[in-house]
Order: structure tokens, then sequence, then C-alpha cells
């Protein structure tokens, strides 16, 4: 029978306890869980985009569908020994979370696999555990694999019982890192029963977690689900809520924010990379409209920092909620590494609710900055531990933490630690606490020790360096471990580009008596996140700089090949405004060469706005007719 609990906060959160109740009572493990996850069997579970159509598919349909491939699932493993370690390794979809009971219904053990990992890394992990099989929706592995496509593809005569089934107990993720480092945690069902009971708490506490839309709460599925963030804070939680979840068809920026609008989305977890960008986009565009247009832009948010403030201005941004995410967001949590307060502040004030969590692969999710007031979210807190977490700062001013909702083992190199529920785990991340309130400061293990012993913290390094128009910047040790500051500027393409950014770069650090102390800066037109990362990992960067992989901007030749990379893009971007799969010349002219219309050229600039922040005039076809052209353009007004 559907559920009709969902209009209002106080109606939802009598649901959860009460379910939480009834599965206290009961064995805490995958098997219960799994009954639990799809007990509202006609509620809708998930949604997905079919051209001009929604596709929706219930908690009921979903099961019915798992139970039909457990058949052909065991069949095809069929060699693998019961209690093994099973891979997954697919993109977020239905099918992924489908493949996964499957995989626990048959008394496997699922290993989460990181698809955005090397595969160096994968196969290690994949020998180094003996992981006798692997699930997969695309990359073929040296061990036993079968395609999700093939699993789906058979018809089974007769679907699983209830009865038949064998579940394990026992869910497996992968920390991200090098193959020298990468840890393997295990969670069981009472771990997740925790996790889940703490979820009640941020509900009882925090009602704007659970504000509809149009009666719905609906959730942007977009953190990879083989990650503890993704798994327990979106679908754990809102599974068991038993909510809708919203399925994108890629991560493209245009497909994230017409999906939200689309779907009417009301929750957005995600990591930083995606709020800072977006906030970003905003600040640019309203600075290309003029110096007078900013300053308004920043009293407002100013107004809008205090709690009568915030009121009286949300009309005054609702151009700017349309331009991102519209109307129908409600609640948004960051995760996965820091971000500026700036940031946060930004988005309460324009009318959004965004706040900071805490958590990692070892522990789970164990803090949620709660409060609604602006000025307490953009402080960068973590907000206080959740029931049934202890946090402790210790003498070396890390955070220990302690609760029975953390992974009960730990791998490493083959070696495996039971965690013990009474003990303190050290999360090496050095944090400070203010009026029970936390705040993390970064990590233990990036600390740079500069000559005279003292030690920088990259993460107030970086926060004092607030350079406008650049992609990101990166305290990293050297060879000699001294302290570089790396600046990512992918569009710099000029010595007096360089020079400026240098040149700023100094003068916050001297506002910031860190100019001693910084030894060199150094420009690179690279990305300093890797394909598909989701935060920069300052131990990579620091490898390439050593050895010599980062592309600085030092000389007239880097530059060159910089400016050089800039005209094969633009070249691509005219022709996918164009739509041909041709080679463009850099003087071939957009109308009279290459048959483009003013429609064409519409597109165009809303390409060339995508990827560098830079609008071209819309009467750019009386000037702006080649890739030469437009790349003068650019280079000029980055």
């Amino acid at each position: 029978m559907a559920c009709d609990y969902i209009n209002g906060a106080k109606s939802l959160l009598a649901f959860v306890e009460e379910k939480l109740a009834r599965y206290e009572k009961e064995e805490k493990n995958m098997e219960t869980l799994f009954r639990y996850m799809f007990s509202e069997s006609e509620n809708p579970m998930a949604e997905t985009a079919v051209g001009y159509r929604i596709k929706t598919v219930t908690y009921g349909e979903c099961k019915e569908e798992i139970f039909r491939i457990i058949p052909s699932l065991k069949s095809m493993l069929s060699s693998v020994k019961e209690g093994s370690i099973v891979g997954l390794y697919m993109e977020n979809s239905l099918a992924w979370i489908q493949v996964f009971w499957a995989i626990l219904a048959i008394g496997y053990k699922p290993l989460l696999l990181n698809i955005r990992s090397s595969g160096a890394v994968l196969d290690k992990i994949i020998e180094e555990y003996d992981v006798k099989a692997v699930i997969t929706d695309g990359r073929e592995f040296d061990v036993f694999t079968v395609k999700s496509a093939d699993l789906f593809a058979q018809n089974a005569e007769q679907k699983a019982k209830p009865e038949d089934l064998m579940f394990a107990n026992e869910v497996i993720f992968m920390s991200s890192g090098t193959s020298d480092n990468v840890k393997l945690c295990s969670y069981r069902g009472k771990n997740f029963f925790y996790q889940i009971k703490e979820s009640a708490f941020i509900i009882k506490n925090c009602p704007d977690i659970v504000k509809d839309c149009e009666g719905q709460i609906k959730h942007l599925m977009m953190l990879p689900l083989y990650h503890v963030f993704g798994f327990i804070a979106v679908y754990m939680w809102f599974g068991f809520f038993s909510r809708v979840f919203v399925f994108l068809k890629d991560m493209h920026p245009k497909t994230i924010l017409s999906t939200v609008k689309k779907h009417k989305v009301t929750h957005i977890f995600a990591v930083p990379l995606l709020w800072d960008s977006i906030y970003k986009e905003v600040v640019r565009t309203v600075k290309s409209k003029g110096e007078k247009t900013y300053k308004k832009f920043e009293k407002g948010l100013k107004i809008a920092s205090s709690d009568f403030g915030k009121k009286i201005m949300r009309s005054a941004f609702s151009e700017i909620r349309e331009a991102t995410f519209g109307e129908s967001v409600r609640f948004m949590i960051n995760g996965g590494s820091h971000i500026d307060g700036k940031v946060l502040k930004f988005f309460n004030a324009i009318g959004y609710r965004l706040t900071n969590g805490y958590g990692m692969t070892e522990i789970g999710i164990t803090s949620v900055e709660i409060s609604d007031k602006i000025n307490v979210i953009s402080s960068e807190t973590i907000g206080k531990p959740v029931v049934g977490i202890e946090y402790m700062i210790n003498d070396s001013g890390e955070l220990c933490v302690r609760g029975k909702s953390i992974s009960r083992k730990i791998r490493v190199g083959g070696v495996e630690t039971v965690n013990d529920y009474e003990a303190w785990f050290n999360t090496k991340d050095l944090a400070r606490e203010e009026n029970g309130r936390y705040f993390i400061l970064g990590r233990r293990d990036d600390l740079v020790v500069c000559e005279n012993g003292e030690n920088l913290n990259p993460v107030l390094v970086e926060k004092s360096v607030n350079l406008q128009g650049v992609d990101a910047v990166c305290l990293i040790a050297d060879s000699d471990n001294k302290p570089v500051l790396v600046v990512s500027c992918r569009n710099c393409f000029t010595q007096e580009r360089v020079d400026a950014v240098k040149r700023q770069a100094r003068e916050m650090l001297a506002n910031a008596k860190l100019d001693g102390e910084i030894s060199k800066i150094e420009i690179t037109s690279d990305s300093l996140t890797e394909a598909n990362d989701f935060k920069i990992s300052r131990k990579k960067v620091a490898k390439k700089y050593r050895e010599g992989k980062l592309n600085l901007l030092g000389s007239q030749e880097k530059l060159n090949e910089a400016l050089s990379a800039m005209e094969q893009a633009v070249c691509r971007h005219f022709a996918s405004a164009l739509k041909t799969d041709g080679k463009i010349s850099l003087e071939a002219d957009f109308f009279t060469d290459l048959g483009g219309t003013s429609l064409d050229y519409f597109e165009l600039i809303d390409i060339i706005k995508t990827e560098y922040g830079v609008e071209l005039p819309s009467d750019g076809g009386a000037s702006l007719t080649t890739a030469k052209q437009v790349c003068n353009y650019l280079t000029e007004n980055i």
C-alpha cells in the first residue's frame, strides 16, 4: 500500500521513527535491511528522462527486477565460491542498485569498485583481495567478468523466492588513493542500521531536510553510489524513507541543471567542485553586466546574510535561482572536502539551504551542520556529531571518532584490522571545536614543513589566496620539501597574464604574512584534478610537479602550447555548434565557408560561455567569424 506521509516533516519523522523501532527489534543484517528498503512497494523510487517523458519505477517494480535477475546471476557465478568477494563496476543507475542487492542476495560480498580509479589500481585491488568476479557495464577484467547488459537481457523462467536467498552481510567500499594506500572498508547490516538511525536524529533537529515540493521529496542521484557519501547519505537515508531518486543521463553541467528543473528535484548532495563552479559562473555573469550591477549583487548578499535580510532579499535573487537550480530545491549538503565559506554564504543568501557535512570511507557520515543561520553555516563548520557518534580532538589536533556506525573492518595492503567500537578512530584530519561545533582545518599528512620548522596548513594558505579568474590553487612541497603554490589557470595564454596572476598571488600572501614562507609560485595550464576526480589530491599534484609532468607556463614556448590547445578546442567548438564531424581550420569563416546560420552562432556563443566564462557579443558575426578571431577575443577578455 502506498504511503501518505509525504506532506510535512512531522509525519515523515513519525514514519521513520516507527519504521526504525520495528527494525531495531529484528536482526540487523543486510537481509532485514533489504526487506525494509523495499517495504513501500507502491511508492515511486526512480525517475529518468526518456526523451520528453519522465519514466517512473516504483519500489515494488525495482524489487521484482532484482528477483528476476537473481537466478541468472546465480547461474553465471556458479563456479564462484559462496561468500567470495564480487566486484561491482557500474555507473550510477537503477541497474546498479538492482545488481548490488542481487549480489548480496545470493551470498556474495559486493566490493563497490571506484570506476574513476585507474586500471592499475583496480587490477591490484582485485588480485590482492582475491576478487573472484566482477559485474561491469563496460571494462573487462582479468577475472571472470559478467556484463550487466547480458545479465538484464536474460529471460529468467523462474523468479527467485525470498526463502531461497542466502544474504551475505558485508559491503566493501574502496577509499580513493594510489595503489599503495587504497583502503577497503567493510560495513555490515548493523553499521548501516546505526547510520540510518543517525539520519532520524537529523530530521528531528532539522525539519528543513525533509521539505518537499508539490508533495514529493526527490534526490538527485549525482554522487557515485560506490562512495560512502553517495551510498549512505543519499541511497540509504532516502531509500529507507522510501523517497524518489532522479538519475542523470550524463554529468554535463547543462544536464544537471535541466534535470533538476524538469524533475523538480528537492535535494542535492555534492562535493565542492559543483558548488564552486556554479558560484564562479554566477559571479562571472554578474560582473559582465558592469561594476554597478556587481556592487548591487554584493550588497544584496550582505543584506541577505541576516535572518531578516534573507527573507526580504529572496525575490531579489529569483533570477539567479532560475539560472541555477530553479525553485524546487529545498536542501543541499556539501561533503568530501573543504568548501569556502563565501560559497556557502552565497547559496544560502540567494534562497537555498546549503550546509556542510563530514564523513570518511572508514567512518561513514558522522555530522551535518543543521543550523539555519547563514553566519553559522558560512563559518565552514561541519556541525556537531550526530546521536550515537562522539568526537574528540587529541593532543596533536587530530579529530578522533567513535560509534557503532563506523566500518567494521579496514584492510590495507592485505592487512585487516577489526574496529573496536569502544576505541577512538583517528581520522588524521586536523580540527578545532568551538561551542560544540567542529571545524576541519586540513589533513595532517598535507602539512608542509618550512625551513624555520613551522608547519604550513594548505587549507589556510589556499583560503588566503583568493585569486580571480583562476581555476584552483594548491600548496605542495617540492623535491626539497620547500613550499610551492601551484595555480591552475587553464585560460592563461600571455606572459602579461602569467605575471599578473603571480603578482596578485604575492600581494595576497603578503597580506596574510606568508610571503616569506612560500618559496615559489607556479602557473600551470593543466587542471589540478584528473578526469572524473571529485576533489584535488595534493599528493597527486605534488607527484606530477616533482616528476615534471605539470605544464608550467614559464616560457613563451609553453604559452604557445597552451594557446595552440585552446585553438584546437575552439575549432572543436565550431564543429559542435555546426553539428559536423569535419575538421575546422582556424581561418574558415563560420558563415561563408562553413555554412553556419544565426542559430548555429548562438549555439557557439553558449558553448564558449560555458567553457571559458566569456560571452561573445551577439553581433559577433560582424567580426568574430573564424576560430582564430574568437581565440584572439578570448585571450583579450579572459
